[in-house]
């Protein structure tokens, strides 16, 4: 998620403008990544970009349901 330009309240605020109530909302993180953070990143700051995307929602997935 780190180059999303949509906040999640973002969504939340189109689901309930759109009538729909939020059943279940989950993030799966990501885990250890290599090439996270682009190759000039990597190149110059691997243990860092591995770092900073570490434990860090890789999406975010939501249930609805219509009210």
């Amino acid at each position: 998620m780190p180059a999303t330009r949509y906040f999640p309240s973002d969504y939340v605020q189109a689901a309930v403008a759109a009538g729909l109530e939020i059943v279940t909302c989950l993030e799966p993180r990501w885990g250890i990544v290599e090439g996270g953070g682009g190759p000039l990143a990597q190149h110059w700051c691997t243990a860092a970009c591995s770092a900073a995307y570490r434990d860090t929602p890789a999406a975010i997935v939501w249930s609805f349901r219509v009210r």
